[in-house]
Formats: C-alpha cells, sequence, structure tokens
C-alpha cells in the first residue's frame, strides 16, 4: 500500500478541536494535492470530521472555508 492508497479514506476523530482541526486541514490540502496527479485521476478521495459535538464541526466547517480560499 503506497501513500496515495493510504490517503484515499481517512477518518480524523476530535476534528473540531485545536489540534483536530489543523490535522483535518493540512490532510485535507495533501489529500487534493495528491488528486491532482495523473496516477491518481481514476481514485477517490473521502476525509471524514468526527466529533462529539454538532456545534464545533459546524465551527470547523467556517474555520476551514475561511483557510482554504
Amino acid at each position: 500500500m503506497n501513500y496515495a492508497e493510504r490517503l484515499q479514506n481517512v477518518t480524523v476523530l476530535g476534528a473540531a478541536g485545536k489540534m483536530g482541526s489543523g490535522i483535518l486541514l493540512l490532510t485535507a490540502i495533501e489529500m487534493v494535492d495528491l488528486s491532482f496527479l495523473p496516477e491518481n485521476k481514476d481514485k477517490g478521495f473521502v476525509l471524514n470530521a468526527m466529533d462529539i459535538s454538532d456545534e464545533a464541526l459546524s465551527g470547523l466547517m467556517k474555520y476551514l472555508k475561511v483557510q482554504v480560499t
């Protein structure tokens, strides 16, 4: 299993916390970079964010939108 295959399906636990949100952001950026490579054009990449707080996950989405735009 190579690096790209390992990153095809990732779940971040505690994703809405300080450390989890950073891990989620960096993983998302890495997945996007990998998905643009010619050898990965037919591969799907899935990133799941898991946290016990629905409100915190909503805030996480706002944080991610600010960071990637």
